[in-house]
């Protein structure tokens, strides 16, 4: 049986966790705030948010800077459970995988040999 895996990535994961339960800011410039006052900075943001000129690891005060944004404040909580639902999607697929989560992405790797029978070819 020869080797096949597939990849399930999510950019930006803290500003899709939080946005998956705020679907009202979709549409807006969102950058999330991490850290304590007053050493806050962007770990995250939507592509919105990105063209307006954030950046990731931008100061709060850089970012009030910029005009439109929303800032919202990181959720590990959020993040937990956004990462628990992508666990459980991805476990209806394959029963091996591996978590590669780096930095603010999160990625799960998956062994999806032998699967062809339920899923068909895999492209």
């Amino acid at each position: 049986m020869s080797e096949l895996y597939a990849c399930v990535h999510v950019a930006e994961f803290p500003a899709q966790a939080l946005l998956r339960l705020r679907s009202d800011l979709s549409p807006e410039p969102v950058v999330v705030m991490d850290g304590a006052e007053p050493h806050e900075f962007v770990c995250a943001m939507n592509a919105n948010a990105l063209r307006r000129g954030a950046a990731k690891g931008m100061s709060r005060l850089d970012v009030e800077g910029l005009t439109g944004l929303r800032l919202l404040a990181r959720s590990l909580e959020s993040e937990t459970a956004a990462r628990a639902v992508v666990l459980e999607r991805a476990a209806k697929f394959s029963p091996r995988i591996q978590e590669v989560s780096a930095g603010t992405s999160c990625a799960f790797v998956l062994d999806i040999a032998g699967t062809e029978l339920l899923f068909g070819p895999p492209e």
